[in-house]
Order: structure tokens, then sequence, then C-alpha cells
């Protein structure tokens, strides 16, 4: 490349907003070498978490924050196309790599030791100095590694970073030819590596990981695996050293994981070496095994890796260079497509071959749309991802989610549960042995026998609702979703906190209450980090300004709680704490307090939430649909001699009222995207076709309640669906209409065991509002709400993100 082809200003990713995911696009100016510098064009730049934590501002040990402006970026391959004055280490042509760390003194302790990568003076790439994701990159030409022949450069990129990790881990095991090397966690991003790298040194190599990526291990030279569900820990031991006589030289830890580094040193033999490179991403906790009379009698060792230094870069692509080592950038995504176990399952090939659009799509907000699009191209069973398919039957919810010998377990590194920083279940998160006594002790609150007894608090905060909207309408038209909201998180807060947030009495949003919505918007990167084994470090990538106010909300809620259960009459009062409360008591198999602490967080949420935004939508279409309102108008008014006369009991027999509750809960489920589940053991056969044990499954209800197969015109809003027979021939509607519907689909609290404890409570709250509210008022869409766009263009971030819906209210005369 001459002088004059180098353009004077080149496109760059910079973080336009450090703290978020902001990112934009922009022309800089291509920068001169200076004496001592090179001009590199770079060809290709690999991303990985590093890059997540500068952009997200969050690497605690950094000196500084992140600036604004930052260029990203620390793997990069290109061509070097001008040299400043005085460099004779490179010539014009060469490719060469750009790495973590761009230069170093190369003349301190730290690097003659061969620790460059600890100079004081070393430069960061993507983070104070510009990084990889532009096209022209300033670089030292003593620090560039060359890429030598034979390696592509997107091979060649993320070993600048992956690779020469678990290259010098290799070098600390200090393994000789035929040693035993564990791997554990073979056949993540840089367990694959270190397989390959090992089998390049002519180890011999154990691969540990779950059953499914069996045969991927495999593929990459790895002479046993083993899959760790499969064993206790006792017998895994017992069988690595019966596979190795006596034990392995030495075990690489390069996943997350408690349990792998729990483990770890009784696979190795005498005089055996342990070589951490994961971090454990949950219950960070010291290796039982590691006490010091056990070290010294084994003489064991224990050593840490992180990223190599130069010559270790240079060393670590020959193998490459030679065909030995299959990068997964490429690799992982062709054995995702053509070799997984889930290889013959429609979808999108790019869906299948990595997890990365799923997750830009949850990010984006429209992961509904998308899976219910692939539902329509793919038919009833669709690969969403590497390990996981969707689901739309009412056959699947019954298989996946219903009673059965062996449950399948919650996936609580998928995409449909909110992560939590704290190592405590609650009755969402519990695992099977601890559900059941969970669900049992919280059962009580929401009995028949219960709701009857909290009615009282029920109607106080709807009839303050009414009393607030009769006052408030008189200045105009109201905001419907607000008011829905604010009632139900009132009631909800009264229930589990023992009084409400006083979002009715302040027509506001308490902070709690704002905070959720507000954060609403991270719950799928947050997803993406618990996924990608970042839990470690997950509070440190949330932003810190709305990281510490939703630790003051929740220090705020947790002091309510408190409160409540300090109440000399918690006895008499009753709510959510007084059943609890009382059970713990009675049994010795309770709840502990952090338990009960997340577990009413989670009721607030999801009985509030849930049920507001049900309403928001069930009034959006009865309004936009006005003969269903005017039918459920004539019920109501005709059902009840007074307004003192709707009670939850009396609302139990109207007859098209619940069926427009069912079809809101149809088109519009408060829950609109799968709750994933791991297929148990070695796997089994869902809707007559196995899938391999450990892939995650789920019913996604978005996409199975608007799929043609399961409803008759499924994107039109029909109450008479719903309806008896008998009432249906009383309309004129031929019952064959809606034959076909298979109505076991859907399922807006879930199904089986674990279906939402609280369904009898909001199904009584729903009717108790809507029928309060049509007795009080006539209402119509205000204009800016009267269109397609309210339902249509909204997001979900695992909740939906609902507009204000602007109601005019008239009282009744």
């Amino acid at each position: 490349m001459t002088t004059e082809d180098i353009p004077k200003t080149h496109k760059a990713v910079i973080y336009s907003n450090p703290g978020t995911l902001a990112t934009e696009v922009i022309d800089v100016e291509t920068p001169e070498p200076q004496r001592g510098e090179i001009l590199i064009k770079l060809l290709y730049s690999g991303v990985c978490h590093t890059d997540f934590a500068f952009i997200m501002n969050s690497y605690g040990h950094m000196p500084e924050p992140t600036p604004q402006g930052q260029i990203g970026g620390h793997e990069g391959v290109g061509y070097v196309v001008r040299l400043g004055d005085g460099v004779t280490e490179v010539q014009l042509g060469d490719r060469v790599g750009v790495k973590w760390i761009t230069s170093a003194c190369l003349i301190c302790s730290e690097c003659l030791a061969g620790f460059d990568n600890r100079c004081k003076k070393r430069k960061v790439a993507g983070y104070k100095t510009p990084g990889t994701f532009q096209q022209y990159i300033i670089s030292d030409p003593r620090y560039v590694t060359p890429i030598p022949e034979g390696l592509s450069s997107e091979a060649a990129a993320p070993l600048l970073c992956g690779g020469v990790t678990v290259w010098s881990a290799l070098l600390y095991s200090e393994c000789k030819l035929g040693d035993w090397l564990l791997v554990s966690g073979a056949g993540g991003g840089l367990g694959h590596l270190a397989v390959q790298y090992a089998k390049a040194f002519n180890l011999r190599v154990i691969a540990v990981d779950h059953g499914s990526k069996a045969d991927f291990c495999k593929s990459l030279g790895a002479d046993v695996f083993l899959d760790f569900t499969q064993f206790n820990s006792a017998d895994l031991a017992t069988r690595v050293k019966e596979v190795t006589d006596g034990g392995c030289h030495a075990v690489m830890v390069c996943n997350a994981s408690s349990r792998a580094y729990d483990q770890a040193l009784d696979f190795l033999r005498y005089a055996g070496t342990l070589v951490c490179v994961g971090i454990p991403e949950v219950d960070p906790h010291p290796m039982p095994n590691a006490a010091p009379f056990k070290i010294i009698g084994n003489l064991w060792k224990i050593k840490g890796a992180v990223t190599g230094n130069r010559i270790m870069a240079i060393d670590c692509l020959q193998p490459a260079a030679h065909g030995h080592i299959f990068v997964a950038v490429v690799g992982k995504a062709v054995y995702n497509v053509y070799f997984h176990p889930l290889r013959h399952y429609p979808g999108p090939k790019l869906w299948a071959a990595s997890r990365l659009p799923w997750i830009w799509t949850a990010i984006s907000g429209e992961i509904h749309n998308k899976i219910s699009d692939l539902h329509q191209a793919y038919g009833p069973v669709v690969r969403t991802a590497p390990n996981e398919l969707s689901y739309i039957s009412d056959n699947a919810w019954k298989q996946i989610y219903g009673h059965r010998p062996v449950e399948m377990p919650k996936d609580l590194k998928g995409p449909g549960l909110l992560p939590t920083f704290k190592n405590t279940e609650s009755i969402v998160t519990a695992s099977s042995g601890n559900h059941p006594r969970m669900r049992r002790l919280i059962s009580h609150a929401f009995s028949e026998k219960a709701i009857r007894e909290q009615e009282d608090l029920v109607q106080n905060f709807i009839d303050q609702m009414i009393s607030r909207l009769t006052d408030k309408c008189k200045e105009g038209r109201q905001d419907m979703t607000s008011w829905f909201n604010w009632c139900t998180f009132d009631i909800t807060g009264d229930l589990a906190f023992g009084e409400p947030f006083g979002c009715l009495q302040e027509t506001q949003y308490h902070e709690w209450v704002k905070q959720i919505f507000q954060g609403v918007k991270v719950y799928p990167w947050m997803q993406a980090i618990v996924y990608y084994g970042l839990l470690p470090v997950a509070k440190l990538l949330a932003p810190k300004e709305q990281q510490r106010a939703k630790e003051e909300a929740d220090a705020k809620a947790y002091a309510k709680l408190d409160r409540r259960i300090a109440r000399k009459d918690q006895i008499q009062r009753k709510d959510f704490m007084n059943y609890i409360l009382r059970e713990n008591k009675q049994g010795s198999a309770g709840m502990t307090m952090p338990e009960i602490q997340e577990t009413a967080v989670i009721l607030i949420i999801a009985g509030s939430e849930t049920t507001a935004t049900l309403l928001s939508g069930l009034l959006y279409f009865v309004l936009r649909h006005q003969s269903v309102y005017q039918r459920m108008v004539r019920e109501v008014r005709s059902t009840f001699t007074s307004y003192e006369n709707i009670t939850m009991v009396t609302t139990n027999g109207l007859k098209y009222m619940p069926a427009v509750v069912e079809e809101a809960f149809r088109l519009y489920p408060p829950s609109p995207n799968a709750f994933p589940r791991l297929v148990p053991g070695k796997g089994e056969a869902i809707e007559g076709r196995w899938v391999a044990g450990g892939m995650t499954v789920g019913v996604h209800p978005f996409a199975a309640s608007r799929h043609p197969d399961n409803f008759y015109r499924p994107l039109d809003f029909l109450p008479e669906r719903w309806l008896a027979p008998h009432l249906l021939e009383k309309d004129d509607v031929p019952a064959e209409m809606f034959a076909r519907d298979k109505k076991n689909v859907s399922q807006p609290f879930s199904f089986g065991p674990r279906n939402c404890i609280g369904k009898s409570l909001a199904y009584a709250e729903i009717r108790v509002i809507l029928s309060k509210l049509l007795w009080t008022f006539d209402l119509a869409l205000a204009p800016e709400s009267d269109n397609d766009d309210w339902a249509r263009i909204q997001k979900t971030y695992m909740l939906w993100e609902k507009p204000a819906l602007m109601v005019n209210l008239t009282p009744v005369k």
C-alpha cells in the first residue's frame, strides 16, 4: 500500500458512554507514526469479555474509568503500512498482531523477568490506548506479534488473548512428554484450546465437561472424556486415578466452576500441579482439600496463570500455523451446525452456530417477535441457539414442565431467568430439592381461605384507585398503565412487606418500584454475563450508578420486611408473612431470612407487574373492540346491584369477562418468553424426537399463542373462542369455528409443579378491578393510544416495556 492509498480519516468504533453498552461508529484522523512507531491496517479484530468489561467501565483494579470516546478492542491482526523513523524490527507489508498489552518498556525488572504484562509502563489496548475496533492503529514494532504463514487472520486474533493464556498455563504445569493432563471445562473457550495445545505438547489428555461436549472434545484429540454429571466427586476422582494409574501430573481448571476447584486436587498424583485459569462464578470459597498439611504431604504445587508475555504469544501461534489448533471462533460454529446433537432440528444456521444472535436480539427487546417469526417459518420446534430448542405445543408444556418422575431442572444460565447476585435461592430459582419445601410454606398464603381473608386489604386499594381516578379524571385523560401498576404494587407490597409503597397515595412510583422499571433493559445482558460464566464480575459489570440505586432501594424494601416481621399483630394480620412465619414456627424445615427476603421481592414483582401488564393489555384490546367493551359493560352493570356488591366471590359468576381475560392472556402474555429447562440425564424424546441430555428446552408463550397451528385467526382478539358451546350458540357463533383451537397452549401462569402460586389471587384481583372500573366509569381510548402501535411496538426485556395507555374516563351518573 502506498502513502497515497492511506486515507486521512478512517472508521472506528468508540464507547460513546462508558458504563453503558452505547457505541458509535465515527470517522477519526488516521495517525502518522512517530519515531519508533508503526501504522497497521487492521483486517480482523476479535471480541472477548475484557472488551465488555472496558465498555461497562467496571474493572475495579483499573486506576481510572474508561474514558468517553475510547476505541475498544485488544486482539487484532493486520498489515504494516507505514514505518516511523528508526524502525528496524518490521517491514512494510508484514502481517502482525496487536495484543491486550500493546507495549511495555522491556527494561524494568518485571519485563526482564518475562512478566512484561506486569510492566508499570505498559499500555492496554482498548483502555486509554486506541484499540483494534478501527481500520488503522499505531503500535510499538517491538511488541507486535508476527503472524506466521498458514494461519488465517481470523484464527490468529483470538489466540493473541485466549491462546497465549492457555499456552502459558501449560508451561506453568511443568508437564513432560507423555504426562497426563486433566482439563476441566474442556469444551469451553479456553478449554478447547488447552486440549489441542496439550496434544501438540504430546501430553495425554482427560477432558472433563458436560456430556453434550463429548464428541467435540474427542474431535479435538482428548484421550479420555468424562461427563462430570454422571459421577459424584469421589467417584470421578476414582475414575481419573484408574485411567491414569494414580492421578494426573497436572490439572488445568479453565472454567468458572467452584465445583471444579473443589474436585481438582483429588485428581492429582503425588507432586502434581494445579494450574488455575478460570475464576469461580458462584460461591467462591477456599478449596476444601488445600489444607497446608495436604499440600505439603503430597508435594502439590498450585499456580495461577494469566495472559502470557510477548514471547509466549509468538510461540503459541506456531502449532496453529501447522494445523494443530482448531480455533473455536470458526471451528465451534462448524461443530454446532454440522456435528452437534441438535444439528437435525430446523432453524436458522446462524442461530445454531452461536448464542450471539439470540443475545443481541434479546438486548434489542425483540426476542419475543423474533422467536415467533422463527416458529412461523420453521414450524412447531425451532433450534434458537446451539444448545436450545423452542416449542409451541400443548404436549410440550406437559412434557417439559409437568409432573414427571425426574424433574427437568431450571436452566439457571438460561435466557428466561432473572440473575441474582446473592448466593440465595428464592421460590423461582430454588433447586429441585428446595422448591417443594418453599412452595409448601408459601402455598398457605395463596389458599382459597387465605385469599378470602386478604380480600378486605385488596379491596381497600382497589377502592382507593377508583376514588383517586374519580377525582383525577376531571383533569383529563389518565395513564392507566401507571394506575394499574400503582394499584397492584400497593396491594402486593402490603401483602408481602406489611405496608404499601404509597403509589396510589402519592400518584407516583415508589423509588424501589421505579428502579425495577428503570433496570428492565439490563436483564438481557446480565443473563448473557451469567451464560458466559462472568458472574464473578457481574456486580462490577453492572453500571455503578444503577447498582447503587438498586442496593439503596433494596435496603429500604428489606427494612419494610423487617418492620413487618417485628410487628406485634403479625398473627392477626392475614398477609403473606403471617402464613410464612406461622409455618416456620410450626415446622423445622422452614425458610431462612435470606430466602424470605428474596422470595418476598419475587412475589411483589410477579404478583404486581404481571397483573398490571394483563390489565393494561386487556383494556387496550377491549377499548379497540367496541362490541367487546359494550358487552362487558352490560354484563357488569346488569349482574351487580351496587358497587359494594362487587367482590371476589360475586365476580366469579361472570360468564363473558373470564373469556375476555383469557383472550387477553393469550394475545398479551405477561411473561412472553420461555422459562428454560434442562433435559436431564442422557436425554429423552420430546414431541417424538430425541433431545440429548443437558440441552435447554422450553415453550415460548408468545409464539405459541400466535401460531396458526394452535388457534383460529391467531392475531385477532376474539374472546368468543373461550366461551362454553351453549353460550356460542346463544350468540349465533358456530361452535366449529373454534373447534380446532388448542386452548391448553395458552398457559399464562406456566404449568406443572412450578406454575405461578398466585394464580387464584391474580384472577380475583383482575375480576374485581375490571368490574369496579366498568361499573364506575365510561371508558374510551385517547387518540394517542387509539392505534395499532401501542401493542405492536412494545419491547420485552423479560418484562414488557409498556408505554402509557391514555384513557378518557367519564363517571357513570
